[in-house]
Formats: structure tokens, C-alpha cells, sequence
């Protein structure tokens, strides 16, 4: 048994299935493991609010370790007895094991395995302030996608630290400059980057950049192995969608686009792009001071010769 027979999403009917694949998977690559920890159904069940699971279950989750986990430390007070000292070698092996009460299976979860449309739904209901729990649960009916409120606290806590570090950036630049003055602010669509630009031009309209724009929808395209021109008529639909004249042309779009089955493109560009398509679609921006700026390549390549 590899282990690659841990690979995520990976389901067993009942603990004692796990308790035979745990052995397995020790015996057949001679890998010591342990519990790090374990929830049992009776302690789940004192602080849960609905109706209590089976105790047949046994456990809710568990976190898996090698037996060589941690920092190695010595039994002996000054040392120097090498012989004494643990097995402990900072092994970075772990997995978790959880129970899901929708399919009544312990599964392997899919964290850290959201594609882009799983992870801009996240990354918005992160921002929303949202409760981990909640994102969890919408996540799994929306995507069956299985990941712990722990991973949805985890990713909050990244986007925060990441505005936070942009936001020092921007504010030491409001130092020397008028921001209550700006208009129009132009970014890509990265999460950390909007939060922290909303902080600091508070007056300013914000859009988002073409060329990023276009970058994502094309690798987005691309992951969806389509023939070309599959691939180029939903680019170009997408493309007229951003430089459409009117609301109606841009409605035209819209329509096909979110209507997309194939690779799940509709509900990517109906949760990733036309939830938001204020900040691109040219039609909201006819009334706006831009100076006929479209992406932030001009900046970028300002700072490229201040570079040199």
C-alpha cells in the first residue's frame, strides 16, 4: 500500500475500516505513526447544538502523525549523551481524518485543493466576515467540496495578514500624498490587494485591471483542456462582454456565458466575474475620469525603469 492511497477525498465506512487501512499503511511502508489528537462522538456530542450523532461512529476527526514528529530532545540534563536522546526528528508527515455527518463516511478532506472559482467564493465570504463554519458548509453544497472551518480560519487569517502588509505600504505612501484626492484606483483581483486599496482610497472608485482580467479568464480557459476554438469563442465572448456599448450587449454575454456546463465555466464566470462586473465592464466606466488607463501595466512598467 503507497501512500499514495492517501490522496484527498478519500472515504472509509466506519472507524474500524480506517483503524485496518492505518495498520496497512504502517506495516506495508514500515512508517511509525500515531494520534496527535482525536475527538471522540461523545465529547462532539456535549457542544453540539443539533441532534447527536451515533456513537457507533466513535470519533469526529483525527490528526495523524509520524511516531518522528516534533523537535528531538534529550533525557539527560547536560546533553552530552547522544544515546539519550528521543526519536523525535521533526517529521512534517501528518494527515487528518474526519467524519461528515452528510454521507455518514470518515473522509481524507480536500484541504488546500480549492481551484480558483472555490477559493474566490472563500476569499469573498472571508471578506464578508462570514463564520468559518458557515463558508464550510456552503462550500460543501455548492461544490461538494469538503474543508474544515480550521482551513477557512487559516486562509482568513492569510488574506488579513496579507492586507495588513499592503495596507502599511499604501499608508506610508498617504504620508506624502493627498489620498482623500483619488478617483479611480485600478488593481488586479487579488484579494489581500483590494482590501487594502478599500482601506486607504476610501473617496476612490475601484476597477479592475484588463490585462489581468483577460490573463485569468485565458488560464482559466486553458486548465479546461477545450479545442481552440472552443477556447477562443468563450474568450471572445468574454471580451465583448468587457467593451460592451450598453447594459443590453452586455446582458447578450452574460447570458452565454453563465449558461457554460462544460468544465463548470458558468458558474465560475457567474461567481468569479459578473458578481463584480462594475469593476470591469467598460459600460460602468463611460462617466469616470480614467485618463483612458485600462490595466496597471503603465505603473508597472514605470517602476521597472526606476528599477534599472
Amino acid at each position: 500500500m503507497a501512500l499514495s492511497t492517501l490522496k484527498p477525498g478519500r472515504s472509509l465506512d466506519s472507524w474500524e475500516e480506517f483503524e485496518t487501512f492505518l495498520k496497512e499503511l504502517e506495516t506495508v511502508n514500515f512508517y511509525p505513526l500515531r494520534f496527535k489528537d482525536k475527538k471522540t462522538i461523545v465529547s462532539y456530542n456535549k457542544v453540539l447544538k443539533g441532534p447527536a450523532l451515533d456513537e457507533k461512529w466513535k470519533f469526529k476527526h483525527a490528526t495523524v502523525i509520524c511516531k518522528h514528529s516534533g523537535k528531538p530532545t534529550s533525557r539527560s540534563k547536560d546533553h552530552t549523551r547522544p544515546n539519550q536522546f528521543q526519536f523525535s526528528c521533526e517529521c512534517p508527515f501528518h494527515f487528518k481524518i474526519v467524519f461528515n455527518t452528510l454521507d455518514e463516511k470518515f473522509l481524507i478532506p480536500k484541504t488546500g485543493n480549492l481551484n480558483e472559482s472555490e477559493a474566490g467564493f472563500v476569499d469573498a465570504a472571508v471578506k464578508m466576515d462570514v463564520l468559518p463554519g458557515k463558508i464550510a458548509s456552503e462550500l460543501k453544497l455548492k461544490y461538494n467540496k469538503y474543508v474544515t472551518s480550521k482551513d477557512i480560519e487559516n486562509r482568513r487569517q492569510l488574506v488579513q495578514e496579507t492586507t495588513e502588509r499592503i495596507k502599511a505600504g499604501l499608508q506610508f505612501f498617504s504620508k506624502d500624498n493627498n489620498v482623500q484626492k483619488t478617483e479611480i484606483i485600478i488593481t488586479d483581483k487579488d484579494c489581500a490587494e483590494v482590501g487594502a486599496a478599500k482601506e486607504i482610497f476610501v473617496n476612490a472608485k475601484h476597477m479592475l485591471c484588463h490585462f489581468h482580467a483577460f490573463l485569468a479568464v485565458d488560464i482559466r480557459l486553458r486548465k479546461a483542456n477545450f479545442e481552440l476554438n472552443h477556447r477562443k469563442e468563450i474568450y471572445d465572448s468574454f471580451h465583448r462582454a468587457v467593451y460592451a456599448k450598453s447594459l443590453e450587449e452586455l446582458e447578450i454575454e452574460e447570458d452565454y456565458l453563465v449558461a457554460l456546463e462544460d468544465d463548470e465555466l458558468g458558474a465560475y464566470f457567474d461567481n468569479n466575474w459578473f458578481n463584480i462586473k462594475e469593476m470591469w465592464a467598460m459600460v460602468y466606466r463611460t462617466a469616470l475620469i480614467t485618463l483612458g488607463n485600462k490595466t496597471t501595466n503603465q505603473i508597472e512598467r514605470n517602476l521597472k525603469l526606476k528599477n534599472l
